[in-house]
């Protein structure tokens, strides 16, 4: 990533996170309390001029109520799970639009999420189809 594309990339990061905390009506130091940082760091993520580790990315966003997957990439600590699979894996992604792919990855990631904390009801899903 060139380095005009590195500070974008964090401007548009800050600029969101801020939104989503002014959104919640928290101040800076309040997230920066919860988060084990000091005010100043909230401030140069938000602003844009400074990065940050992707430990308190995360942190960050579970403060925030922000999903997790979501502020790694707009980070950049990830990229979309659509850009990393191999071609074919999903016939027909790439017919999708970007917001209807977002929508997919949130769909998957919510089933994932559920199967992974032991909540098997996948009653959706034809017995046939889980033994190919």
């Amino acid at each position: 990533m060139q380095s005009n594309e590195i500070k974008q990339m964090r401007r548009d990061f800050g600029s969101w996170l801020r939104a989503r905390r002014e959104e919640m009506h928290l101040s800076q130091q309040g997230v920066a309390d919860k988060v084990g940082v000091d005010r100043q760091t909230i401030y140069r993520i938000e602003s844009g001029t400074s990065g940050t580790s992707r430990e308190t990315v995360i942190a960050i966003a579970q403060v925030l109520r922000i999903n997790v997957d979501e502020a790694l990439i707009r980070s950049g600590y990830a990229t979309p799970a659509f850009d990393r699979l191999d071609p074919g894996s999903f016939k027909g992604v790439e017919k999708l639009t970007p917001d209807q792919r977002v929508a997919v990855r949130r769909a998957m990631q919510a089933l994932i999420d559920s199967l992974a904390a032991g909540n098997e009801t996948t009653d959706y899903i034809e017995e046939d189809e889980t033994r190919e």
